[in-house]
């Protein structure tokens, strides 16, 4: 679905540059919710696209200015939701990447194909320790990665244990998004 949709709009749009950003799990333990991640490449597991490292120095220091933590490396593109910290640990062990998503190849590789520069900036949402499978298993998560309101009413009707861990995935999610808009924010004032 993601892959059609960004077909559509390059179809009909041809930006300067993609500034690619969002939440993110950890792979590298080192990690801690709202850290941010830097990808030098993307990879899935049949192929990888390197991203453009030219904003990578100033988007760090400005993430050093605001002491916020930073790490580069490989973002891994899963095709499934990796909930579980074994699940995690294994992807960390066998494509030495730092984080994971859904989307980001997807992006990345339809920037390629018109030749517009893309960049990439993720903050830590969930740890590589962190087990997100009570959110995965009940439903809530769709094959691309997006919480479905459906799914979670119908998961908390059966499982109504499952409304008491809903408030610390929604203090993570503040958390990293406010470290990441703040880094945005100013890194846009820059340009």
């Amino acid at each position: 679905m993601a892959k059609k949709n960004l077909q559509a709009y390059f179809g009909q749009q041809t930006p300067g540059w993609i500034l690619h950003f969002g939440l993110s799990g950890g792979l590298d333990t080192q990690l801690a919710v709202g850290d941010c991640l830097l990808a030098e490449k993307i990879l899935t597991t049949h192929n990888s696209i390197n991203t453009d490292p030219r904003w990578n120095i100033k988007i760090t220091e400005i993430g050093q200015k605001n002491k916020i933590n930073f790490k580069t490396g490989i973002q891994f593109s899963s095709d499934m939701v990796l909930a579980r910290p074994a699940q995690k640990k294994l992807a960390l062990e066998k494509y030495h990447a730092i984080g994971v998503d859904m989307e980001s190849y997807w992006v990345a590789e339809a920037a390629q194909k018109k030749q517009i520069p893309y960049y990439f900036l993720r903050s830590v949402f969930d740890t590589a320790t962190e087990d997100l499978s009570p959110l995965a298993n009940a439903n809530t998560i769709t094959p691309e990665g997006q919480l479905t309101p459906a799914g979670l009413a119908t998961s908390l009707i059966k499982n109504p244990k499952l409304i008491l861990s809903l408030p610390q995935y929604q203090k993570k999610a503040a958390i990293a998004n406010k470290k990441l808009a703040q880094l945005i924010f100013d890194f846009l004032d820059t340009l």
